[in-house]
Parts: structure tokens; C-alpha cells; sequence
């Protein structure tokens, strides 16, 4: 007797609403998860190191960043009605309702940051081409395996066009915010 596996093509895409719906029933208990193309996705555990680089992080912008920007620490971003990612800082235009009334779009995002060690296949792989199709200007992924930073610009529909790779000794800035040390925000 021959076993035989079928891949199940026609699954059901979640939108924003019902994820939202889901969540305040409970429904994912205290569970990690984020919605990325209409599907819920686990998300990975954050290690120590991983949550010290984004506490690193948030202390260097916070010496850095003009007014006219605010930092979301591990927050939602609305990028459609079948997309929902929580990258791990965004930098945001100023808002005075701070986005209380509805989760930044991306029209309003300057840079995304992904810290990346188990999650970085995924952060590569999925979140980079969602969000170069929905236009984000600018994102870094800080590369806790290689120790580097990976910076992806110019967003098109089949991804980014501008690549670059900094390294410790390296310094990376952006168009609103002096440069920082790959070195300072790796702990190398």
C-alpha cells in the first residue's frame, strides 16, 4: 500500500477584522502570532539576546530621533486587510493621537527594523517582499548570526533594489537621523 500526501491549496485568509475579532475572544491565548498575507503565523520566541539588542536599539534612537518621529516598539502595522506585522521597531511620522485611533499604515512608516536570530529566514524570506510591495521606504535587518546589519531601500514589487551590508566598524544612518555604529548596536 502507497501513501499518498496532498498539499491543501484552498485554506481560508484571515482578514485584519476577524484576526482582531479572534484575538479579543481569546482565541490565541498567550501566543505570539501575527498576520502576514491573510494567514496567522507564530512568531518566534524572543531569546535574550534578541530582546537586549532591541532594548540597545531603542536607547540609541532615543538619543538620536528628531521630534518629528515617533518609535513603536513591537507594535502592529496595518499594511492591508490581510496583513498585520509586528516588526520589532518601526519609525513613524509624528501623529499627536500617537496612533491611539488606528495602527500605523504605510504611509507613515520611514524604516521598519526586523532583529533577526531564529527569525531570520522568515524576516528574509516573507516579511521583506510584503514589505517592499506596500512601498516601505527603508529596512534594517540586524543579523544576529552574521553580526551585520542589512540594509534594503528603493522598494519595487519584486523586492528591493538597494542592498547593503554593514558591518562592525561601520556606521549606518538614515535620511532623518545622524549615523549609528554597527559596532554599538551589535555589542561587538
Amino acid at each position: 500500500m502507497t501513501s499518498r500526501t496532498t498539499e491543501i491549496t484552498d485554506t481560508h485568509r484571515f482578514s485584519a477584522e476577524a484576526y482582531h475579532r479572534m484575538g479579543e475572544a481569546g482565541v490565541f491565548g498567550e501566543q505570539r502570532v501575527e498576520l502576514l498575507y491573510g494567514k496567522i503565523v507564530d512568531m518566534s520566541p524572543i531569546k535574550s539576546n534578541h530582546a537586549g539588542t532591541v532594548k540597545r536599539l531603542i536607547r540609541l534612537f532615543s538619543q538620536l530621533l528628531p521630534s518629528s518621529i515617533i518609535l513603536g516598539v513591537q507594535d502592529p502595522i496595518q499594511l492591508d486587510d490581510y496583513s498585520e506585522p509586528e516588526p520589532d521597531l518601526s519609525l513613524l511620522s509624528y501623529r499627536s493621537d500617537f496612533y491611539v485611533n488606528a495602527h500605523p499604515v504605510a504611509e507613515d512608516i520611514h524604516l521598519l527594523i526586523e532583529v533577526a536570530d531564529s527569525s531570520l529566514e522568515k524576516d528574509r524570506d516573507i516579511k521583506l517582499p510584503l514589505y517592499a510591495s506596500h512601498g516601505i521606504p527603508e529596512v534594517w535587518i540586524v543579523n544576529l548570526q552574521d553580526k551585520q546589519i542589512e540594509r534594503y531601500r528603493s522598494p519595487s514589487p519584486k523586492g528591493y533594489t538597494d542592498i547593503h551590508i554593514f558591518l562592525p566598524g561601520d556606521e549606518i544612518a538614515t535620511d532623518f537621523m545622524k549615523a549609528v555604529e554597527v559596532s554599538a548596536v551589535l555589542d561587538v
